[in-house]
């Protein structure tokens, strides 16, 4: 048994985990209770093979502003992005579905309470 001495915060290891994946840009940690409760962290994959050779699709000075706005803040809105870049919610939209078609970002949830989730 552990005494209150040898446990930092209890609680506070899921809040500090997510804080330091979003701070390096990485992806949430996916939680899961299948039989047990259980973390998986997802990290960049790096080559040392000059053999594979993946080109990912260049994004446009928009598209890489508004991909940067949401790697900031998971939960940042259409029209956040719009006054923030001074642009239309409509366009914010349009970027939203080139982004998703690209495969860089997924919405978690619903439009209202839902997440951005970067690929």
């Amino acid at each position: 048994m552990l005494t209150s001495e040898e446990i930092e915060y209890v609680g506070s290891g899921v809040m500090r985990m997510r804080e330091s994946m979003k701070e390096e840009h990485l992806p949430d940690p996916d939680f899961g209770l299948e039989g047990m409760f259980h973390i998986t962290l997802k990290r960049p994959v790096e080559y040392e093979d000059d053999m594979v050779n993946v080109e990912l699709p260049k994004l446009s000075e928009i598209q890489q502003k508004v991909f940067d706005l949401i790697l900031n803040n998971e939960k940042i809105t259409a029209d956040e992005i719009a006054l923030t870049l001074s642009i239309s919610k409509r366009y914010v939209t349009s970027i939203f579905r080139q982004l998703k078609t690209l495969d860089f970002i997924e919405r978690d949830g619903s439009n209202k309470k839902g997440i951005w989730k970067v690929k």
